[in-house]
């Protein structure tokens, strides 16, 4: 499988609870998109790479809830 690279970024992050990352660390995201809707995601925060593969999510299948504070 081949990916082409879609998407850069930096952020910082904002943690809560019980997480191997710490807040206010700087974090970068590559999105990089491939043949028939797969995607591939790498993240690098802290030192450490996660990297994710998949496929696009259909709409439907997509529900926002409420949240509280």
């Amino acid at each position: 499988m081949t990916y082409e690279l879609e998407h850069h970024r930096n952020d910082m992050v904002r943690a809560e609870g019980n997480t191997d990352f710490r807040a206010n660390d700087q974090v970068l995201f590559w999105r990089y998109f491939g043949t028939e809707d797969r995607y591939f995601f790498l993240q690098w925060q802290d030192g450490k790479y996660v990297a994710m593969e998949g496929t696009r999510t259909p709409a439907a299948q997509i529900k926002f809830m409420k949240g509280t504070n």
